[in-house]
């Protein structure tokens, strides 16, 4: 029982450092932060990793291991990989959302290269995604959405 909770936590624990803060880390503003199906699915990916290592680690100490656990555990990861590659219940709403943070991402690196990069091409990417920053476009396209149920 007390290895279950262990890996219970250890998920947990993976799971809200990958949904919040590691998410908020590649935001250029924390405004951009989003809940979203699909940052579920990634923090639910990471926090099933990181129990398949505590069990690998627990049959390495202790020369056992719970088959099933592990079984339950590979299941489990297999079916949120597969559910984050079809983008399964991701609507238009939910798509619009996890495209503002990949473009609040993009801009916080564009900002931080624009000044370092010595490439003409990386320069006008750069300028390109700082100029056409489209996170109030997305948020408007929401809004719009929202109104009229879609």
């Amino acid at each position: 029982m007390k290895f279950y909770k262990k890996i219970l936590f250890t998920f947990s624990i993976n799971f809200i450092i990958q949904y919040f803060v590691f998410s908020s880390m590649l935001l250029n503003s924390l405004s951009d932060f989003t809940h979203n199906i699909s940052k579920f699915y990634i923090a639910s990916i990471v926090g099933l990793v990181m129990v398949m290592l505590d069990i690998i680690i627990h049959k390495i100490d202790y020369d056992t291991l719970n088959i099933p656990l592990f079984v339950s555990v590979l299941s489990l990861l297999v079916l949120f990989l597969y559910l984050y590659r079809i983008q399964y219940a991701v609507n238009d709403d939910e798509y619009l959302k996890q495209l503002k943070e990949n473009d609040s991402a993009a801009l916080l690196i564009s900002k931080a290269m624009e000044a370092k990069t010595n490439t003409y091409e990386v320069a006008k990417i750069t300028k390109n995604i700082i100029q056409n920053d489209s996170r109030s476009f997305l948020e408007s396209t929401r809004n719009k959405l929202n109104i009229y149920g879609q």
